[in-house]
């Protein structure tokens, strides 16, 4: 099954993925497109970044949270 993520921002020497949730709670599976696109063979990608609705940035499961007024 083909997993997307919302965004690619380029990074030196790949890719950051990039998820954007509305919620202010965030599900389980928030995270799962993003752990799976890391993991993909050939993957460049670089620490990814899940955007909510909430207002605390954080890190979680390797995932770097920040809310949508500071992007």
């Amino acid at each position: 099954m083909l997993r997307e993520v919302d965004l690619l921002l380029p990074e030196s020497p790949g890719v950051r993925p990039v998820e954007i949730k509305s919620g202010a709670t965030l599900q389980r599976d928030a995270w799962r497109n993003l752990a799976q696109w890391r993991d993909m063979p050939g993957a460049e990608a670089g620490r990814p970044i899940l955007v909510s609705g909430g207002d605390e940035s954080q890190t979680r499961s390797d995932v770097d949270v920040l809310p949508w007024r500071e992007v």
